[in-house]
């Protein structure tokens, strides 16, 4: 593991290098209270945990999320890792792939349906119909959460039909039973 002054001196030659200098000045600390890292925003403190092997790494997906503020692991994150991949910087192959699938992402009426249909047809509960629809398609992050209000409304919808599909599959089974053989 790099001294937290040799880290300080890294992240001022990868912010004139890979970001033109823009990013303010932020301290460097070494701390195993994160795993890998994380950006203080408030504080403009980034943490590296000591014994990571891919120290530079982690330290430019860190930068990178102090370029772009919060917003997590989002469409624009993985754009900033894409642009710093191009520009020669040592950044993880799978900060540059987060989003790959969403390139195939449908219009917000067929993800609404589709969650209608998951709650119909599928034996699928809501957690998972949010992950997996949600993330394809750009609605939510990896793990369900809305990237923004747009996103929130999106996956409200989408509950709501996901709802009204479970409901209609029960229906339909009472009126099975029901029916006269």
């Amino acid at each position: 593991m790099l001294s937290e002054p040799t880290l300080q001196k890294l992240f001022a030659r990868y912010n004139r290098k890979y970001f033109r200098g823009r990013l303010p000045r932020y301290r460097i600390v070494v701390s195993d209270r994160w795993n890998g890292g994380f950006c203080d925003f408030r504080h403009r403190t980034i943490y590296l945990k000591p014994s990571t092997s891919a120290t530079r790494e982690v330290l430019l997906h860190e930068m990178a999320h102090a370029a772009l503020g919060r917003g997590g692991h989002g469409a624009r994150f993985e754009a900033e890792m894409l642009r710093l991949k191009d520009a020669g910087a040592p950044v993880c192959d799978s900060d540059c792939r987060i989003h790959r699938d969403r390139a195939k992402a449908q219009p917000q009426s067929v993800v609404i349906m589709e969650a209608g249909d998951a709650g119909a047809l599928s034996d699928w509960d809501w957690a998972t119909v949010r992950i997996h629809l949600g993330y394809r398609n750009g609605v939510t992050d990896i793990n369900g959460k809305p990237e923004n209000r747009s996103s929130a409304l999106t996956l409200r919808r989408m509950w709501a039909a996901f709802h009204r599909g479970r409901k209609e599959r029960l229906e339909c089974a009472r009126a099975r039973k029901a029916a006269p053989r």
